[in-house]
């Protein structure tokens, strides 16, 4: 393996490692504050930490014409992917358990695959088909706990839900986010379209987005009486978990192909179980290894299939 494919699996690595954390912190906040709070601030100081390191280390010309130029792109991805999505996101995991949710949005590339498959023509495979249908059983199996009988009152069956919607339409600012950049890639006669410049304005205009959210009763009390504890994991989830992150992640998936990249957030799981028994000693079912087992595989048979020629 040469340097540069080291340490581009170096950063996405690091970069899924924070990722994992993000439940874990959120649970450790929820009874000192909101959903709602929780993703205005982080989606806010990782936009605001992302803007900064663009202005010391770039030229901000491409941020500049991709708000003038996209705002279609940008505005929808924003507001379904990150204030919809990661706000269902934030809810349903203040209602079930952290390992839970982190191996529920990590089932993203299987959403992207499918969404790929019927609206961008990509090839229909018996492989990448399987591979599909057989991560979905793994999330079947992981939501369920194979308690069908008890679907609607399961502890933490409403929490799954939301997490698993909430995923979904995080897929939505992906693939925008995706697109876009592919699009302004192909046309060399067009300005470029960094991945940094696209969330940098996704995050800030979630942020907007949620502004009204903040009047809703009791939520500008709660933010202003926040305890030094809180505001620190805040800052972590904002700083490190959003803004390092995605840097990282999109610094190491541009020195290698996309579908390997992304295939790579099954490590998610692996790294938030490990996390949880450390922290909150928890101890998952058979079904939750099984199904993050099936996960992996089938992610796997994703990653092998081979491009049409």
């Amino acid at each position: 393996m040469d340097k540069k494919l080291f340490f581009s699996y170096l950063y996405l690595i690091i970069a899924i490692f924070l990722w994992a954390t993000i439940e874990i912190a959120m649970s450790l906040i929820q009874d000192n504050t909101t959903p709602i709070l929780i993703n205005f601030l982080r989606f806010f100081i990782g936009g605001i930490s992302l803007l900064f390191y663009n202005i010391l280390t770039r030229n901000t010309q491409t941020l500049k014409n991709l708000i003038k130029t996209f705002p279609k792109s940008y505005l929808i991805a924003s507001f379904f992917g990150l204030t919809i999505g990661m706000t269902l996101f934030a809810y349903g995991t203040s209602m079930t358990e952290p390992f839970l949710a982190a191996a529920i949005i990590s089932s993203n590339p299987l959403l992207i695959s499918t969404y790929m498959i019927l609206f961008k023509g990509e090839k229909r495979s018996f492989k990448k088909i399987f591979g599909i249908i057989l991560g979905f059983i793994g999330m079947i199996m992981i939501i369920t706990d194979f308690k069908f009988k008890d679907f609607l009152q399961t502890e933490y069956m409403i929490g799954n839900i939301l997490v698993f919607i909430g995923t979904a339409l995080w897929c939505v600012d992906l693939i925008i986010g995706k697109t876009l950049l592919e699009k302004t890639k192909e046309n060399e006669d067009n300005f470029k379209v960094t991945s940094l410049d696209f969330n940098i304005v996704t995050f800030l205009a979630s942020s907007l987005f949620m502004i009204p959210l903040l009047t809703l009763p009791g939520e500008f009390t709660i933010l202003i009486n926040q305890n030094l504890r809180t505001w620190l994991i805040l800052l972590y989830l904002g700083i490190l978990a959003t803004g390092v992150s995605y840097l990282l992640f999109f610094k190491g998936i541009s020195k290698m192909e996309a579908s390997k990249g992304i295939n790579l957030v099954y490590l998610k799981p692996i790294f938030a179980t490990t996390l949880s028994f450390v922290i909150f000693k928890t101890n998952p079912s058979l079904f939750f290894y099984i199904g993050c087992t099936i996960e992996v595989l089938a992610l796997i048979i994703i990653s092998y299939e081979k491009s049409p020629k």
